[in-house]
Parts: C-alpha cells; structure tokens; sequence
C-alpha cells in the first residue's frame, strides 16, 4: 500500500511539472513572441534582386490569440506553434534542429529551427534569445528556394532573407530586410 502511494505521489508530480512545462513552453511562449496590439507596425529595409525597398506591416485586426496584418497575412498562437493560414512560423517545442513540414501554395515545404540563441542588433540595442529558423521549397522544382526568418521575444520577425540554391549547391542571395522600427 505504501509503495502505490508513493508511486501515486510521483506520477502526480510529475505529471503536474510536465503540464506546466507544456504552458510555459506553448501558448505563453508564443504570446512573448508577438508583443502587438491594433496599430502596431513594423517597418523593414533591405533588398530584393539588389534594389533597396522599405517593407511596412501593421496590424488591422487583433482577437485572443491571433493577429492580421496589412498585407492580409494572418498569425495565430495556438498549442502547436505560431502559424500563418496554412503553415507554421515556429513549431512547439522552440529547440534547435527541431523540424516540420509545411504545405503552401507552391507546394511542400521543410522547417527546422537552426539556432535558439541567436542576436540581433536594432538601433542601439542587442537583442538576444532570437529564433532562427529555416524554410526550404522547391516551387520550381528545380532550385531549392531557402528563406531565413529570424524572431526576438516582443519585436515578432525582425530580420528575412532569401536564398536561390541551384544543382551545384550554391546559394544565391535574393533578399534581405531588416526591422528598421517597431511601434507597439
């Protein structure tokens, strides 16, 4: 009897720790991911094909968990991740080399967290505990399309580039912005 007591007593610890860790590494985690309200906006600079563009995002429309941008772009928190319309940003649990594939309007497409650790720089400040992550396609099916989204708590997407690898394995840059300004 005092063996299934204690092992009673275990399992509901444990069973007790591993749920809280589930919340504190899902839904809560993506909320301090996406620090937004209405309003909120972000402005990139970088280029595309070598001709420097400025790309602006606010958000029009904010419920619970989920968020729409003005290029109509969706994001919403839930106990997977944080996901577009029809794909993943970022996949629970956030840890490097975790994968998963997405399927998009051009077709299939693998994600995988290259670095949980990363900075960002962005005015003064560095930012750390950024999220690296990698999406790679083949809309052509020919050359692999390789884009890099990188994510810091509260600023959202703060940095994407795009790449071209071609049949000898060379990765041509197409793109690269930067956040240049967040309003919250």
């Amino acid at each position: 009897m005092v063996k299934v007591i204690f092992i009673f007593t275990v399992l509901l610890l444990f069973g007790c720790s591993t749920d809280s860790q589930t919340k504190k590494t899902g839904v809560d985690l993506g909320s301090t991911l996406i620090k937004a309200k209405e309003g909120s906006a972000w402005r990139y600079k970088g280029e595309l094909l070598g001709e420097k563009r400025t790309i602006e995002l606010s958000i029009t429309t904010k419920n619970d968990k989920s968020y729409k941008d003005s290029k109509d772009q969706s994001y919403t928190i839930d106990q997977f991740g944080i996901r577009g319309d029809s794909f993943y940003y970022i996949k629970y649990p956030i840890e490097k080399g975790i994968t998963w594939v997405n399927k998009t309007d051009k077709g299939i497409e693998i994600a995988t967290i290259e670095n949980i650790d990363a900075s960002f720089k962005f005015g003064p400040d560095t930012i750390k505990n950024c999220i690296k992550v990698s999406y790679q396609s083949q809309p052509d099916k020919q050359n692999t399309t390789i884009l890099i989204r990188t994510f810091c708590p509260d600023l959202w997407m703060v940095e994407f580039e795009t790449f071209v690898e071609n049949d000898k394995e060379i990765a041509i840059p197409q793109s690269k912005f930067s956040l240049e300004s967040f309003v919250y």
